[in-house]
């Protein structure tokens, strides 16, 4: 009863110092990151900006003397307008660039979430290797004890063994203090304590990545990145419309002038004019030119992309079905139910030398590190895969490190 006492004491101590966080709610804050907040200030702020050009664009107030007198002065005031197809233009050209400058903002976000679900993959990958490393340690202490208890009953022995054992030991120690760093950084990259574990009861198994994976098309015209591409396309279309705008102004300016001239009467004192330009290209021609070599280049890159997008999401789905192929064949080498029938009957026959049971044993973790490398690469190619694809970061988010796929609310 005591014993019992003080396990349960263990239990609910450990259970009180590790905290443990769904990959949905990292997830979750990783889209409140002050970057993004940043970003959507800056678009709220620019939003508020008045986009519209006015119909006067100056008025100008002179005057002159005649003379040097002020009985022989000069008043005048003109204005300039800007035409309806200069301020329809302008205000195109203003919301194109808020497209453009809100796809750059949600590319920041694209690039802040896919690098949380590293993070998240890294720590995972650390847990599993430390895992992995304590088997191997248990291992090689019960091989050295075994040398040692041989040697100790006067048996003849290869010491080069005893040594060869400390040096794995001391290496595997040396992978461990490794990996445990590595979990600190990984911890921090995260922003969670030390002590916090992962909740990974919903995490994908490999035959439901394969699943999600085989059920993925890539919605090129979607992808983040060809997104932006045509945004910036807008924003150079409309720059040059609204450069073809202002070489097509017709009414240049009107203006009101009194004469102040004893010689005149009231009724000549004053006129009205006003000024007009003939549509002439001009240096807009150059600027025409220029605007032009840009969007083709732009029209060029997304292309490009495309091709790129496309060929690269095929190879990635061919590497994921290579490697879960040679995952399953570990997989079934581990279960052979006559392949353990067989060892457990060499263990139990009491006529194997004792370190060559020990090495079946090893054998066993050579399957299990052939099949956690597959595993792991496999993870790896999937994320690499949603990322290429546009679905890691496509709206409304998803958590495609959780099997069931659900929607990550963001705080």
């Amino acid at each position: 009863m005591r014993y019992f006492i003080l396990l349960l004491f263990f239990f609910l101590i450990h259970d009180a110092t590790c905290q443990k966080v769904n990959p949905s709610s990292l997830l979750s804050d990783a889209l409140s990151d002050e970057r993004i907040q940043l970003d959507t200030k800056l678009l709220q702020k620019m939003e508020s900006y008045d986009d519209k050009l006015p119909i006067l664009e100056k008025i100008d107030a002179r005057t002159e003397f005649d003379r040097l007198l002020t009985s022989r002065q000069e008043f005048m005031l003109r204005t300039s307008f800007n035409s309806l197809r200069q301020r329809k233009a302008e205000y195109q050209k203003h919301q194109s660039s808020l497209q453009l400058y809100s796809t750059k903002a949600i590319t920041r976000t694209n690039e802040i979430l896919a690098k949380r679900v590293e993070n998240i993959l890294d720590w995972v990958e650390t847990k599993e290797q430390m895992d992995f490393q304590e088997k191997y340690n248990n291992y090689l202490l019960e091989k050295e004890a075994l040398i040692r208890n041989i040697l100790v009953a006067g048996e003849a022995i290869d010491l080069e063994d005893l040594i060869s054992i400390k040096e794995q030991i001391l290496e595997n120690q040396l992978k461990s203090n490794t990996l445990e760093l590595k979990r600190k950084n990984n911890c921090e990259s995260l922003k969670i304590s030390e002590g916090t574990i992962i909740n990974l009861d919903q995490w994908p198994s490999v035959s439901q990545i394969l699943s999600i994976v085989n059920n993925i098309a890539p919605d090129i015209e979607k992808h983040p990145e060809i997104i932006e591409l045509d945004a910036e396309y807008r924003y150079l279309n409309m720059d040059l419309q609204t450069e073809k705008a202002k070489s097509q102004k017709i009414v240049d300016f009107a203006q009101a002038k009194f004469t102040v001239r004893d010689d005149l009467l009231l009724r000549n004192r004053f006129s009205i004019g006003m000024g007009f330009t003939i549509p002439w290209t001009g240096s807009y021609r150059i600027k025409k030119q220029e605007n032009l070599i840009k969007q083709e280049d732009v029209t060029n890159k997304s292309a490009i992309r495309k091709i790129e997008i496309q060929t690269e999401f095929e190879t990635l789905k061919s590497e994921i079905n290579s490697e879960a192929q040679s995952y399953q064949l570990w997989q079934n080498l581990s279960s052979d139910s006559t392949l353990i029938m067989l060892k457990n009957k060499i263990v139990n026959s009491g006529r194997m030398d004792p370190i060559k049971i020990l090495e079946l044993k090893k054998s066993t973790l050579d399957i299990e590190t052939k099949i956690l490398e597959h595993q792991q690469a496999i993870y790896r190619l999937y994320i690499k895969l949603l990322e290429v694809s546009g679905k890691l970061v496509e709206r409304p988010y998803r958590n495609y490190l959780d099997w069931q796929l659900p929607l990550i609310e963001n705080n």
